[in-house]
């Protein structure tokens, strides 16, 4: 009989599954892209045409690809807990770019 979830991989996802600290840059690449191209209001075929470029782009600069991502994506949708972390560095991260941003702005206008 086996028992693969008495391995000793305590907590830690399968080797094919994104590491949270790769996993969060992916997913904030991703929600950049896609608020970029839905805020342009472009058609569906031609947004989803760019979405897939740019997916492809951010799988390429992670050293990943959409079924890695989207194995990972489901793991951590099974997790909750995992998942409402990643959010929470995700928007951590987030928010200080964003005030890096705006400081960068304000400098420029005075």
């Amino acid at each position: 009989m086996l028992l693969p979830a008495c391995s000793g991989n305590k907590g830690k996802p399968a080797n094919n599954i994104l590491q949270t600290e790769k996993m969060i840059p992916v997913l904030e690449d991703i929600h950049l892209a896609e608020a970029y191209v839905f805020n342009q209001h472009m058609n569906t075929n031609l947004s989803t045409q760019w979405l897939n470029y740019y997916y492809d782009v951010i799988y390429r600069i992670h050293q990943t690809d959409s079924v890695q991502f989207s194995q990972s994506l489901d793991y951590y949708e099974s997790k909750p807990e995992k998942l409402l972390d990643i959010y929470d560095k995700l928007l951590t991260d987030m928010s200080i770019r964003q005030e890096a941003i705006s400081e960068a702005l304000y400098d420029t206008i005075n």
